[in-house]
């Protein structure tokens, strides 16, 4: 009977429950499995390799309880109807395991509740009618707390040792950094390290220590001491020094240099460090003794660093303030220097501010350089302008106009320079002046002088413009005569010719040998007569013809004038070395005339040379302007009368020696000065000559 009461207890229990137990899916198993993974916390309880919050063990608590009451039931038939509690103990674990001791005290809690529920007389109730069931169930909930206390002291032992692990890993990084720190220390590239015993025998010798005194640390540890490092007369003044100073005998080895450290004072000093390739070099060394627990010395630490660098900075330092000083001085001794605070107090003057101002340096110091300098001979404007600009860390420059103490005047050309502090405000205003009393009272003079010049220079050119008008008018009568007489000349000249031809023609058979050759002679004269007017014509019309500038190929120009000696050459060696020409700006009619004479010049003064050579090439002057040049290996002439060359009439050869009419370097100078050039030549007595004349880039007409 009490097992058909269980099945059919069972069976509607069954129908009660089912949706409450459905078993979970693959995947939610898998995802409770991923939720258990991880360490202790705080607020997290530890179930295998997961820890779950506090909610997340309650609820696994519930679901065990559940999923084990209702196998439970399922399996009553098999047992008989027997309310065994024993099954209950795995969600308690479980609970207990995974969440401590308060998921395994509601784990036994809601076992104990199911049991009496579900399974111990009477049936859907809390009471418990049999008292072996009260039994039954006071075992079970005493076996729950036992089971719940110990797994919570398990979590707590294993929270324990997870923050001990904790701290070891953290110790083991704590060490790790502090050896990296010292590894870094005793290869750092900046000083080195050595280390000895309290012997002063060398034990530790860092790399740095090898690069800079030239050891291996074979050489050095457990076989020497560090005072073969230092130079030797250094150790030796040491040990007198320290000999001296504390009253006892202090040998020169590592005793001198360990004397201080071993008695517990502080030892940085200077040394000269001596490397193992007889180099040495200035070094800054620490000295501390080593000691125990004890106190004992257990030997000494030395650290060293090069001290070249600083040394080296130094020596510039001291150079850089005896330049400064000197320039300093040199500043005193005649410009005049003058120094105030941010207010326009002044903090310094020097001898010729006071020689200048008349005021004695005590008289100026701590006084506001406004009250004592500052002249009513400038407008408010030009000292607001000043101070603004020295207010904002600008310098300023100008001229001022002061009165002495006596009252006299005198002017200082100055430049104020305003010396900024660290939050970049001026903290000093540093004034340097050189006295310009004297330039000013000159230019002052300079100016009077220049309004009498201007009035002397309106006068003279009023006087000038009249010069002018009469010389025009005497050029034009000049021209006038000039053309006159050429054409008044002209017509005797014919006549002398043509009567001398007719003599010639009628009577030369009759004529002596001499009498023709004075014909011969009269008829040259007068050929060369008019050659000279025709010359004399060229030259006035010069001077008054307008230039019609364009542009000209001077190459072309010079091949054209070539073709006009041909016939005049042919039977002479003559060699042209032409070099490339360029275009200039020029008249071409004008330019065609000077390369003419140049080139037959040059060909004329050449023609006792068997060889003869003619260069013509250009360049450029300083100026930019163009140059061109015509050198021959002539006759040359003498350097001293270079400058009577281009005057009319000027010759400086005999007419038998080469013809000429002594015009042609007139009519070149003319037409060059016309194109804004100049004209000059160079030459030495039979060794050739040069002449060259220069054409500006720029449009000039004359």
């Amino acid at each position: 009977m009490r097992n058909c009461r269980y099945s059919r207890r069972s069976a509607k229990l069954q129908e009660n429950i089912n949706p409450m137990t459905a078993p979970p899916s693959d995947g939610q198993n898998n995802s409770t499995e991923s939720n258990l993974q991880g360490h202790n916390s705080p607020n997290r309880m530890h179930f295998g390799w997961r820890t779950l919050k506090p909610w997340e063990a309650y609820v696994f608590a519930l679901v065990v309880t559940a999923i084990t009451l209702v196998l439970r039931l399922e399996f009553d038939d098999v047992l008989g109807g027997h309310p065994t509690l024993v099954i209950f103990t795995i969600p308690v674990m479980l609970s207990a395991y995974a969440g401590g001791l308060r998921a395994g005290l509601l784990a036994t809690a809601t076992s104990c509740l199911a049991s009496g529920y579900y399974l111990l007389p009477p049936l859907h109730s809390f009471a418990v009618a049999l008292p072996g069931d009260h039994w039954l169930q006071f075992s079970f909930a005493l076996a729950g707390v036992l089971i719940s206390v110990m797994n919570e002291a398990l979590h707590r032992a294993r929270r324990l040792a997870d923050q001990i692990s904790k701290q070891h890993v953290q110790a083991q990084k704590d060490l790790a950094k502090v050896e990296t720190l010292q590894s870094a220390i005793f290869h750092s590239a900046h000083f080195w390290i050595i280390a000895t015993d309290e012997k002063g025998v060398i034990q530790i010798f860092n790399p740095v220590a090898e690069r800079k005194l030239g050891y291996a640390a074979a050489e050095v540890v457990n076989k020497t001491t560090p005072a073969i490092l230092h130079e030797r007369q250094e150790v030796i003044e040491r040990a007198a020094a320290l000999s001296l100073e504390y009253g006892v005998a202090v040998s020169a080895d590592f005793e001198a240099l360990a004397f201080r450290a071993a008695r517990g004072i502080e030892d940085m000093y200077e040394v000269t460090k001596v490397r193992k390739d007889v180099g040495s070099f200035p070094a800054l060394l620490s000295i501390t003794a080593l000691r125990d627990e004890r106190q004992s010395i257990i030997g000494y630490l030395l650290i060293g660093i090069d001290d070249t660098a600083r040394k080296q900075a130094e020596a510039q330092l001291q150079q850089a303030n005896a330049k400064l000083k000197a320039w300093a001085q040199a500043l005193n001794s005649f410009a005049i220097v003058e120094e105030t605070d941010p207010q326009g107090r002044i903090t310094y003057a020097n001898d010729p501010f006071c020689s200048i101002s008349k005021y004695s340096r005590e008289e100026v110091i701590g006084r506001d350089h406004r009250d004592i300098l500052i002249s009513r001979t400038h407008p408010r404007e030009f000292w607001k302008k000043m101070w603004v600009t020295i207010s904002h860390g600008e310098i300023w420059r100008g001229e001022i106009k002061n009165h002495a103490k006596d009252g006299t005047v005198y002017w200082v050309d100055t430049v104020i320079v305003p010396l900024l502090g660290r939050d970049e405000k001026p903290e000093t205003y540093l004034a340097i002046g050189f006295a310009i009393t004297e330039r000013k009272l000159a230019e002052e003079e300079w100016k009077r002088a220049e309004k009498e010049i201007q009035f002397l220079n309106t006068a003279l050119e009023q006087r000038v413009l009249e010069r002018t008008k009469q010389l025009k008018a005497a050029n034009g009568e000049l021209e006038a005569f000039s053309y006159s007489v050429s054409h008044d000349l002209r017509a005797p000249l014919r006549h002398v010719s043509g009567f001398v031809e007719l003599l010639q023609r009628e009577a030369g058979a009759s004529l002596s040998e001499k009498s023709l050759r004075y014909l011969s002679t009269i008829s040259q004269s007068a050929h060369r007569m008019g050659e000279l007017i025709d010359d004399l014509l060229t030259f006035s019309r010069i001077g008054k013809s307008d230039l019609q500038k364009t542009e000209v190929s001077l190459a072309a120009l010079v091949q054209d004038v070539m073709g006009d000696f041909q016939s005049a050459t042919k039977e002479r060696n003559i060699i042209w070395d032409i070099h490339p020409l360029p275009h200039v700006r020029a008249d071409p009619a004008l330019m065609r005339q000077v390369m003419v004479n140049l080139m037959s010049n040059a060909v004329k003064f050449t023609s006792a040379r068997a060889n003869a050579k003619i260069e013509i090439g250009s360049s450029s002057s300083p100026a930019g302007d163009t140059v061109i040049f015509i050198r021959d290996n002539g006759a040359g002439f003498d350097p001293l009368y270079a400058g009577k060359l281009f005057g009319v009439f000027q010759r400086l050869h005999s007419r038998e020696e080469f013809e000429g009419t002594g015009i042609g370097l007139a009519n070149i100078q003319r037409i060059i000065h016309r194109h804004g050039g100049r004209v000059w030549a160079e030459g030495v007595v039979d060794g050739g000559a040069t002449f060259s004349f220069s054409i500006p880039n720029q449009p000039t007409e004359t």
